[in-house]
């Protein structure tokens, strides 16, 4: 097996204007490894835009990669983003990526069996999605083939996860952003999560208008599948009994995604007796926590993988 396979085309799919857009994939396996190796998929991106240049900078990203010293693949899945394509899009090629790899575990040289998913802010959602609805045929999508393969993995972990898309400004605590730029960054029609449902062209639309929507259950409403698309985007409503073992991480001081939305998260996997461990460093932002919660964040994947 080769040490790297970067820029592997793993799907076409189209863009909101019908273009075919090519999926690409970066696969660093440990050196000198002869044997298969477990794989951690590693989903990049903040405010739904896996911008992988950005990676090499990114400390999170850095300490996944050391698990190649431990004989574990690192792979790196493009997705289409928010402007690229409207939800669920991107959950649909993260899942035709993980059954790519599977279905070429010979080229690869890797261990079918043994997935886990790792990803920050809305890569996080995305890697909880990944671990919660294996079994639900609405996420797996038409992305790339081998669609014979499970897109199941083993575990998850999240820094600063994005878990209740249509709660992100309630859930912000005033202390950490005011009241006021919460609401115009996450409510707005033209904040990134109206974009990402499809759901900003009046100003009246946005997060604000879908919570309206849902807590009247109004379901004949026009836009009701706005609602549900919101929902689906959202793992705090997928998590159920089978969902992968969890590893919430969170600063308590990221401005990014609110603390709330994963101690709401960690409750939920409480309450259907999901395996799961919340970390969360009280002087932290948003991003990577430190070396000691790196550490363990890699101790525990390892675990997770048997390995």
């Amino acid at each position: 097996y080769m040490n790297e396979y970067k820029g592997e085309i793993f799907a076409t799919v189209p863009n909101r204007e019908g273009a075919g857009v090519q999926l690409k994939m970066d696969i660093y396996r440990p050196l000198n490894s002869d044997a298969k190796t477990p794989v951690v998929v590693y989903i990049p991106g903040k405010n739904w835009n896996p911008d992988k240049n950005d990676l090499e900078n990114n400390p999170i990203f850095k300490k996944t990669r050391e698990l190649n010293e431990k004989g574990i693949t690192v792979a790196v899945p493009e997705y289409r983003d928010a402007l690229q394509a409207p939800f669920p899009a991107q959950i649909h090629d993260i899942k035709g990526a993980v059954r790519y790899l599977k279905g070429n575990s010979e080229k690869y040289g890797l261990l079918k069996d043994s997935f886990v998913a790792a990803g920050e802010g809305s890569g996080g959602a995305l890697a909880l999605l990944l671990g919660s609805t294996e079994n639900r045929k609405e996420f797996d999508g038409e992305t790339g083939d081998y669609k014979d393969e499970n897109t199941g993995v083993k575990a998850t972990v999240t820094f600063g996860a994005v878990t209740d898309l249509m709660n992100l400004s309630s859930d912000m605590s005033s202390k950490t952003l005011p009241r006021e730029e919460a609401i115009k960054r996450f409510d707005s029609n033209e904040s990134v999560e109206a974009v990402l449902i499809d759901f900003g062209s009046s100003p009246d639309q946005g997060m604000k208008l879908i919570r309206k929507l849902r807590k009247e259950r109004n379901i004949k409403s026009p836009h009701w599948e706005k609602v549900i698309l919101t929902e689906m985007a959202s793992p705090m409503y997928y998590i159920n009994e089978q969902t992968a073992p969890a590893l919430v991480v969170h600063g308590v001081k990221n401005t990014e995604v609110p603390l709330r939305q994963s101690l709401k998260l960690v409750e939920n996997l409480m309450k259907n007796g999901v395996e799961n461990i919340y970390l969360s460093n009280s002087q932290g932002g948003a991003g990577y926590q430190g070396d000691e919660i790196g550490n363990f964040t890699n101790e525990w994947l390892i675990k997770k993988l048997n390995f």
